[in-house]
């Protein structure tokens, strides 16, 4: 879908749709990643490992956005 929706923005080159399970796939199985009073929410180390899993997931953004270079 996002492949389809980017083939029509194609004539927008200032505008990109990305897609990403990055923090879906973060691993919160440990125990202290979760919250000790609800066990859902994240923890504060929790959080610091959707934090990390967020920002592994840029660097195409931040490509596009000319705010790094661009991968070989």
């Amino acid at each position: 879908m996002v492949n389809d929706l980017n083939d029509e923005l194609a004539d927008n080159s200032n505008l990109q749709l990305r897609y990403s399970d990055g923090l879906a796939m973060a691993d919160l199985s440990r125990v202290e990643l979760l919250h000790p009073i609800d066990g859902w929410h994240a923890s504060v180390e929790g959080h610091n490992v959707l934090a990390e899993a967020a920002f592994r997931d840029l660097g195409p953004s931040l490509e596009f956005l000319g705010l790094r270079p661009t991968s070989q």
